[in-house]
């Protein structure tokens, strides 16, 4: 039973092979809707390395979060499959920007209420919107906001397109955020 038992463990052990967890994130700033900037911070989890048959291995184990100091995370879902990574409207927001074809993001002359689920924000790369997958390190991101909200005001930052840093990777054990933001750094 104990031969078993080790044998079973150590399969178990090559089967895993060298796969790591890691944490990618960029820092960049916003400016909140009483127009003063604020520290943000991009991050997502990834496991990534070669599996026990030498096969590169990479997925990614979250989506994106967006920080931005003093206000509530933000998540960009999709992704999973390819598709570009979307902040999702929620209840009360409205469209007040929209991105043309290289990503710019245009103010809308009339704002529209829009239904929960709708698209309110993207991440871009190079005027390309992308998936998590396609966000490596060295790529300089941009998170376009499109939404507000009246009677919620903070839960976007204004409406514009914001260039982040670099993408870095963290090695990392579980899903730990990064610093806190709001101390760690000023815009």
């Amino acid at each position: 039973m104990i031969l078993r038992t080790l044998l079973t463990a150590s399969l178990l052990s090559l089967l895993s092979a060298c796969v790591s967890h890691y944490r990618y994130e960029s820092a960049g700033t916003v400016v909140d809707t009483e127009g003063q900037q604020q520290a943000a911070m991009l991050y997502w989890f990834v496991d990534d390395g070669r599996l026990w048959y030498g096969k590169p291995y990479k997925m990614p184990d979250s989506g994106v979060t967006l920080l931005v100091c003093d206000t509530t995370a933000k998540s960009f879902d999709g992704g999973d499959a390819g598709e570009p990574l979307m902040l999702k409207s929620r209840s009360g927001d409205r469209l007040v920007a929209s991105n043309d074809g290289s990503n710019q993001v245009i103010m809308l002359d009339t704002p529209t209420r829009l239904p929960p689920g709708s698209q309110c924000g993207t991440i871009g790369v190079d005027g390309k919107l992308v998936s998590s997958a396609q966000l490596t390190t060295t790529l300089t991101p941009g998170v376009s906001i499109l939404c507000d909200n009246q009677s919620r005001p903070n839960r976007y930052p204004k409406a514009g397109r914001y260039r982040f840093d670099p993408i870095e990777r963290i090695k990392v054990k579980g899903n730990a955020a990064p610093a806190d933001i709001c101390t760690s750094s000023s815009p």
